[in-house]
């Protein structure tokens, strides 16, 4: 990817599997990276990589805090990561973040269907400067990828709007959290 002078502006991240990486609590992704990892567990590089990801969850926090959009696929919430009462708490963190003024979390129920993130996790970035246009970024098994041509950012900004466009409301979204957690807590 090349380098970036502009500020960062809204992410807008739709994921089908996981909580989104700058929504994670230590716990889960250490749960995550270390579920994987290929080949035998290496406990320190899970470390490495859970407190890196940890810093990056400080950007949410700060004054030029950007924007977060994220959108994420019903399966998430229901999916057990770790024990219910890891799980219980990532919810409440979910919860908990989508209190903050820069964050909006939607969720996108089994009902939708077929659906314009079939096929895939994604996240655009956008940013102050024009000299720096936004970019989409996939991750992968086979590594990460990041799309520069302006023509395919904007099929990823236009699969994230249809995506939108079928996902809850916030409002309904933390609802279904707030129940999922709910659900956990009788387990």
């Amino acid at each position: 990817m090349c380098s970036r002078v502009g500020l960062l502006l809204p992410i807008h991240q739709w994921e089908v599997q996981l909580v989104p990486g700058l929504l994670q609590t230590e716990d889960y992704a250490r749960v995550v990276i270390g579920a994987g990892r290929p080949g035998p567990y290496d406990g320190e590089d899970v470390h490495r990589r859970v407190r890196a990801r940890m810093a990056r969850r400080t950007l949410l926090n700060r004054p030029d805090a950007p924007e977060l959009y994220a959108v994420i696929d019903e399966g998430v919430i229901r999916r057990p990561i770790g024990n219910s009462a890891l799980m219980r708490d990532q919810l409440e963190a979910l919860l908990t973040a989508a209190r903050r003024s820069n964050v909006t979390i939607r969720v996108l129920p089994y009902s939708a269907g077929a659906h314009a993130g079939l096929e895939g996790a994604f996240t655009v970035l956008s940013f102050t400067e024009e000299i720096d246009p936004a970019v989409a970024y996939v991750e992968g098994t086979a590594g990460d990828v990041y799309i520069e041509s302006s023509d395919q950012v904007d099929r990823y900004k236009m699969a994230f709007a249809r995506i939108c466009d079928a996902a809850l409301s916030p409002e309904a979204s933390m609802g279904l959290i707030t129940e999922a957690k709910e659900r956990l807590s009788h387990d």
